[in-house]
């Protein structure tokens, strides 16, 4: 996260900024097509993929982000679901650019979710204090 809060002080200095880091929020490919998880598209999600995404849901929420730095330890699933930081590594840097002056990052929220293959989450959650989502 301290990382992103390189980016925090964009806001305060241009308006209108809009910073997005992009990563699939349960990308484990293998679970999904080696491991027999059923590959349709459309499947239902899988209870360990949902566990998860509404863990990191509700800690962003809160602005839980000791939890969030520990997700590994602390999230159900994590490990299964992540079985490697990268993908999730961009959610960091989005959340650090929203820090305030105390360098600790905004509570978020979850704008979109989605899934496909029963697995694969495609989360995408908005930091900050503007409204540039409410209709979304």
């Amino acid at each position: 996260m301290r990382s992103g809060n390189g980016f925090a002080s964009i806001d305060g200095m241009t308006p209108n900024v809009l910073l997005i880091g992009s990563g699939s929020i349960t990308p484990n490919l293998r679970r999904v097509f080696a491991a027999g998880i059923d590959p349709t598209v459309d499947a239902p999600a899988a209870p360990e993929s949902r566990a998860f995404r509404d863990w990191i849901a509700h800690r962003i929420a809160a602005a839980d982000w000791p939890a969030m730095t520990d997700y590994r330890q602390q999230a159900p699933h994590a490990v299964l679901m992540h079985p490697s930081d990268e993908h999730l590594l961009p959610l960091f840097i989005a959340a650090g650019a929203s820090a305030g002056p105390d360098g600790r990052p905004a509570a978020g929220r979850r704008i979109h979710q989605s899934h496909t293959h029963g697995d694969l989450g495609m989360d995408a959650y908005a930091f900050g204090a503007g409204d540039y989502f409410t209709n979304v």
